[in-house]
C-alpha cells in the first residue's frame, strides 16, 4: 500500500507565548505543496477549524520546525470534489471536524487555556484511535507542546524577560 509522510508544523512564538501547531499533508510524497489542517483563533474569543490548499510551508516568512508525526495510506487522502475551501475533502480532514475546536475561555489570563496545541493532540489521538497513523505521533506532538504555564499571565513591563 502507498503511503504519503504527514508533519507536525510548528511555529515559533516569543518566548512568552505558546507555539501554533498546524498539521500539513503534502500533495505527493516529496512535494512542496500539500495541505494544512489547524485551528485559528485565540482563547479570549475561541477557534475555528481551517482547511488551506496548496499550502508552501517553506514559503512563510514565519521560523517554523516540519516534524514527520508518520505516514498515512493514501487511501484515506483521496479527495472527494469540491471547490469550497472551508469542506473536508478526505478522511483526514473530516476526523478534524469530528475534534471540537476550542472555545473561549472567560479566565484566560489565569488559567490554562486549550489552544492549537491541546487541539493538536487531539486530534492526533483521534486518528491513531482511527488506525489512520501510529501511536509514536502522539508522543511526537506531545514531546513538542509548551509547557502549561507558557503565555498564560499578563507580567507588569518591568517583570518582563529582556
Amino acid at each position: 500500500m502507498y503511503t504519503r509522510t504527514v508533519f507536525l508544523i510548528v511555529y515559533a512564538a516569543a518566548r512568552v507565548q505558546r507555539a501554533h501547531f498546524s498539521i500539513w499533508v503534502p500533495d505527493a510524497e516529496g512535494a512542496q505543496q500539500g495541505s494544512r489542517i489547524h485551528v485559528v483563533g485565540n482563547p479570549m474569543i475561541g477557534y475555528f477549524l481551517e482547511f488551506k490548499r496548496d499550502y508552501e510551508p517553506l514559503e512563510t516568512k514565519r521560523v517554523l520546525q516540519l516534524i514527520e508525526i508518520g505516514p498515512v495510506l493514501v487511501q484515506h487522502l483521496s479527495e472527494i470534489s469540491s471547490e469550497a475551501q472551508d469542506m473536508p475533502r478526505n478522511n483526514l480532514e473530516m476526523a478534524a471536524t469530528q475534534i471540537q475546536p476550542p472555545r473561549a475561555n472567560p479566565n484566560f489570563l489565569t488559567t490554562t487555556s486549550s489552544d492549537s496545541q491541546t487541539w493538536m493532540l487531539e486530534y492526533v489521538r483521534h486518528l491513531v484511535t482511527l488506525g489512520y497513523l501510529d501511536e509514536a505521533a502522539i508522543d511526537i506532538v506531545q514531546s513538542n507542546q509548551d509547557p502549561p504555564q507558557v503565555g498564560i499571565r499578563l507580567r507588569p513591563t518591568a517583570a518582563r524577560p529582556r
